[in-house]
């Protein structure tokens, strides 16, 4: 299972559709487990915004590793 890090490209795939976004961090707690920090484009608006996912989340297709 891979641990993303700062700069890689998280794939999301939502209703047939892709979306991509940058990863910022990572955090872990106790509660949550592992989350991923991003930074997106077009989420719900035209705005740039940070996002907190899950590790697990199941709209995350895969990463993109430079």
């Amino acid at each position: 299972k891979y641990t993303p890090k700062p700069g890689d490209v998280v794939i999301f795939a939502r209703n047939g559709r892709s979306h991509t976004g940058i990863v910022e961090s990572t955090s872990y707690s106790a509660q949550k487990g592992l989350s991923i920090h991003t930074i997106e484009g077009n989420t719900s608006t035209d705005d740039v915004a940070r996002r907190v996912y899950s590790i697990n989340d199941a709209t995350i297709d895969g990463y993109g590793v430079f």
